[in-house]
């Protein structure tokens, strides 16, 4: 569900060739994988995807931000019960 995630629906990362739960994924595609999200200029989408996820979770997380008042409020909640 995770890879499914970030690979589909966030475009943050690339999958390996062999599904690592059906067979182990060798030392070279992973050098291979890692070689194409550094290098690569077609992959420049997936640093862009990660840059706006990052801004993203740090603007959920600050202060005033959604998850920050979540929590702000769960806690709350806690400590009135």
């Amino acid at each position: 569900m995770n890879s499914t995630m970030l690979t589909e629906e966030l475009g943050v990362a690339i999958r390996p060739m062999v599904l690592p739960t059906k067979k182990l994924v060798k030392r070279e595609e992973i050098q291979e994988m890692v070689r194409i999200l550094m290098h690569i200029k077609e992959e420049k989408g997936i640093r862009e995807s990660v840059k706006k996820l990052k801004l993203s979770a740090e603007n959920v997380l600050s202060e005033g931000g959604s998850s920050y008042n979540t929590m702000c409020e769960f806690v709350k909640n806690i400590r009135t019960s």
